[in-house]
This record gives structure tokens, sequence and C-alpha cells, in this order.
């Protein structure tokens, strides 16, 4: 849908007419390497139940270094402009996605292949892991389509706040990866101690959990403060740039500097919902967040202007980890954890 229907979906957004062709180029690209992004999270989820977190770790690394590499060669040699960009992305998930499928097959599957209770293909086993994985299809997709949504808040400012905004995304992109690693880190540490029988553990991965996100968005606003300019023209010429496009970014950059902290906290408590198996709580959470946050860009346009945008992230974080607490208190009523 992405391949064939990308120009459509970018005009329903409101893209301004002089980077659509551009934006339309990308998305094709960008949505052929999706199967091998698929396969590459799926292979990483297998190797972290096994407890091998440096293999994925070293896919990634080496995916990136890839990924800059062919971008330095497509854009900056063949000045192959955004097609080049989406080319080496394209490239760099079929690495991750290839060789981990060869480690994952020779270190486990044909290594262990006696102790495999399903040795080949069974319907039984899809449908239960479909089961376990409609809820979060479902919850990806609704917050895909409440952001483009939010997306479109942005479009409406033309192409220099746009360029700005998705510049510092770029640096937002990075910031917020420590809050998602922790949160993987919590379900699988949640989902493990259920396993083993030693639920009193629990609540002690969470607390970990919270206070090594607590140093983490300290130390983030501290770096991104002092180095905000620096940062953002990692990602655009601030020279020749528009002021609407720096202004934009150093805004963006700094406005959620002061709430990843909120981040760290709402993550830490949607991996241990996950963990726990609480998926249709965890669907409703993130319903309430992306309903909260849509209602909140589009109202506040008006009065804040485009800073709507990224602070509404931080007003659904808000109400998710409301939200998440009284779910808790009302589940440990009726379970041991």
């Amino acid at each position: 849908m992405g391949f064939f229907f990308s120009k459509p979906l970018l005009e329903a957004l409101k893209t301004p007419e002089n980077i659509i062709s551009d934006a339309g180029a990308y998305l094709m690209l960008y949505s052929a390497g999706m199967p091998f992004m698929f396969l590459y999270s799926v292979q990483s989820s297998v190797f972290s139940s096994f407890g091998n977190s440096k293999t994925p770790l070293f896919l990634l690394i080496m995916s990136s270094l890839i990924n800059i590499g062919l971008d330095l060669l497509f854009v900056g040699y063949y000045s192959m402009g955004v097609k080049g960009a989406a080319i080496a992305t394209l490239a760099a998930q079929a690495f991750s996605a290839v060789v981990s499928f060869v480690i994952l097959i020779s270190s486990v599957y044909f290594q262990n292949f006696r102790e495999f209770e399903y040795s080949r293909f069974s319907f039984s086993v899809l449908g239960e892991m479909g089961s376990y994985a409609a809820v979060s299809i479902v919850q990806s997709s609704v917050t895909s389509i409440g952001m483009m949504m939010i997306q479109a808040v942005v479009n409406r400012f033309g192409s220099g706040a746009l360029a700005g905004y998705t510049a510092a995304s770029k640096i937002d992109s990075f910031a917020i990866m420590p809050y998602l690693a922790c949160s993987n880190a919590v379900s699988t540490y949640t989902a493990q101690n259920i396993g083993a029988g030693r639920k009193n553990r629990i609540s002690a991965g969470f607390r970990a959990g919270l206070k090594l996100c607590m140093i983490m968005s300290a130390i983030e606003f501290a770096v991104i403060f002092i180095f905000k300019n620096k940062f953002l023209g990692l990602f655009l010429d601030t020279e020749s740039a528009s002021q609407d496009a720096v202004r934009t970014g150093l805004m963006y950059m700094t406005e959620m500097s002061l709430c990843y902290w909120l981040m760290g906290i709402n993550s830490c408590q949607n991996g241990m919902l996950r963990g726990m198996g609480m998926l249709k709580t965890l669907f409703a959470n993130s319903i309430l967040g992306l309903i909260i946050r849509v209602a909140f860009a589009y109202t506040a346009v008006d009065v804040i202007g485009v800073s709507s945008v990224w602070l509404s992230m931080p007003v659904g974080w808000i109400f998710s980890i409301i939200f998440c607490v009284i779910s808790r208190k009302i589940y440990k009523k009726d379970s041991k954890f």
C-alpha cells in the first residue's frame, strides 16, 4: 500500500507541493524495505528471548554503518538526493535481515533441531502467536494513523517549518531510544520472572527501569540544551535554511528535552504491562493517548502554533501514565502481582 499509494497518502496529509515528488519517491522505496524490517524485528525478538542481546546490537550497528556509508556514496558522491537516501536505507535493512536470518538458522535452529517441538511450519503456533500479536498490530496501526494526522498539522506551516521539524525529529528518534530499550528490558524481565515463578521481583525490575530512565533524561536534557545548535546542523544546513526551519528545529529539541522523563515513566509502565500480558489494557492506553495527542495538536495549534505538534506527546504521556497507574491498582486486587 505504501508503494502504490504513496502520492495519494502524501496529498491527503497536505504535503507541500515543492517536496511531494521527492517525498513520494522516498516513501515508495522505503515501503519496499518493510519486509526486511519485519523479518529483522522478529529475529531480533527471538535472539532476545534466548538472552542474546549482543547479536541484534551488532547487526544494528553494522546496518547503521552501512546506511551511513551508502548515504555518503549515493547522496554525497553520486548526488542521487532523496532516492539515494531511500536506497541506502533499503540496502541496510536487507543486510540486517538476511544476516540475522543466517545466524539464527545456523546457530540456533540446526544446532538444537531435536529440541524443538515443531521442526516445520505449524498453523497452531501461527494462530497462537497471531492472537498475541493482534492487539499490538491494531495498536501500532492506530498509532501510525494518529501520527499522520498530527503530521498534517506541521504541513500547514510550509516547507520551512517542516524541514526544521524533520531535522529535529531525527535527534528525537535518537533521544527516545534508551526509553524504548528500557521498556523492552522491563517487558522481558517481567515475563521471565513470571515464567520462573518469581513475581516478587517484578516491582524491583520496574523501579530499576525508572531509575535508568530518570538518569538518562537528566543527561539528555543537559546535552541537548548545550549542543542543540550543533545537533540540528547535522541534519539541516542552518546557514542556508530559512529562519522558520531553524527556529522550529530548536524549539522542538529544547521543549522535548524537558519532557523525556515523562516518556521514561510511560515506557517502563507499558513494558511491565506488556510483560504481564495485559495487552488489552495497553491497547486501551494507546487509544487514549492517541486521542489526547490528536485533540491537543489540533486545538492548541491556534494558540501555541507548531509547538502543539510535539508538545502533544508529553500531554499524551501524562494521561497514559495516569491510566496505567489506575489499571495496575485494579489488576492487583484480582491477582498476586
